[in-house]
């Protein structure tokens, strides 16, 4: 069995070969098609299988679940349509985009990405999305919040495991590189993408009712050690962007959450501005949307800072994208309409500049 199960020797964010059909509840959530697929290739990405050849413009797209976009067709999501609609380089060359996001990664996951996954598979640029997630993490672990948690060589081996659903077989305990345990493992990894959606489904719902029973805050938390945090997170990816020669182009995170949310609107939200909503409670006090709108605008700024100190390219979403009902179906998660205007930004950004467009042309100012 375990010759036939094979020794892993590579990192992967995803379990590879998944292809899934699955149906929304209707009503559940709008703009979006209530069925989809749902694919993952045998690299553990999501788009087409990683071109070995260096022939292909190659991207790799970082990010959470607003880069991953769960609950969209393969063919649209945002990262699918910058390659639909990238179509070729000056030189001819064609645009090969893989989708590495996973839903819930912060910066941390992302520093851990650059160090082990990005490596295996050379690429032109990386596209990372980014910021929601690290500010969710703070607001959730509340006074438990550390900043200092990847410097823990302790957690950081931890990371490791809820960061890649596949690690080589060296990091893992002897006993679970035995041919049973992996049948046992890989067995449990691909039956969760075929029955946990129905759950997930009814986690959404009841987590939207939970805003009904808490208590809405509107001072501002203490951001300061969680945004140093960030910003050194987002020095260590440009790091190590720079070491492997990969194009780095940092992008804001746009969010719905706004003053102007109708009663509807915001019965439409889900809880993640709720104090230690990673423990289980019926009632939680919360972060009102105005409060939350300002910490990711600081999140935001932070990060167009350290890309303006560090030289690095960033796509300002957050100023370009409309907080509306056509672009959001929740706080942040990208309607079908709202995925295809975040890549026709990408794509206009990408094609004012080489290998896009041509150097002459650019140098000419025309």
């Amino acid at each position: 069995m375990r010759v036939y199960l094979g020794d892993l020797d590579f990192y992967a964010m995803h379990d590879p070969h998944i292809a899934v059909t699955n149906q929304l509840p209707p009503k559940l959530i709008r703009g979006v098609r209530e069925q989809f697929r749902y694919s993952i290739n045998r690299q553990g990405m999501r788009g087409d299988d990683y071109p070995e050849n260096s022939s292909p413009y190659r991207i790799l797209t970082m990010g959470g679940s607003t880069t991953i976009c769960s609950f969209l067709d393969d063919a649209k999501a945002w990262p699918a349509l910058v390659q639909k609609k990238l179509l070729r380089t000056t030189s001819g060359r064609t645009v090969w985009v893989g989708n590495i996001g996973k839903s819930g990664l912060t910066t941390r996951g992302h520093v851990l990405q650059m160090r082990y996954l990005t490596p295996q598979y050379p690429a032109d640029a990386i596209l990372v999305l980014t910021g929601i997630n690290d500010l969710v993490r703070r607001i959730w672990d509340d006074e438990a919040y550390d900043p200092h948690f990847l410097e823990r060589a302790e957690n950081a081996n931890l990371l490791m495991f809820k960061t890649f659903s596949i690690l080589p077989d060296s990091l893992y305990p002897f006993y679970k590189c035995f041919g049973f345990w992996k049948l046992a493992r890989r067995t449990k990894s691909y039956l969760k993408n075929y029955i946990s959606e129905e759950s997930l489904f009814a986690e959404i719902a009841r987590s939207r009712d939970l805003l009904r029973y808490g208590r809405a805050i509107d001072t501002l938390p203490n951001l300061k050690n969680a945004l140093e945090e960030y910003a050194g997170n987002l020095v260590q990816i440009m790091q190590a962007a720079r070491q492997q020669n990969f194009r780095l182009i940092m992008m804001t995170q746009p969010v719905w959450w706004n003053s102007g949310l109708t009663a509807a609107e915001r019965a439409s939200l889900l809880p993640l501005g709720s104090i230690g909503y990673s423990a289980p409670s019926i009632k939680y006090d919360y972060y009102s949307v105005e409060i939350m709108a300002e910490c990711m605008r600081m999140y935001n700024d932070k990060l167009v800072d350290t890309c303006r100190q560090f030289g690095v390219e960033c796509i300002d979403l957050a100023s370009c994208v409309p907080q509306t009902t056509q672009v959001f179906y929740d706080d942040c998660h990208f309607t079908e309409f709202g995925a295809e205007l975040v890549a026709d930004i990408v794509v206009d950004y990408l094609s004012e500049k080489p290998p896009f467009r041509s150097e002459s042309f650019e140098l000419s100012g025309r």
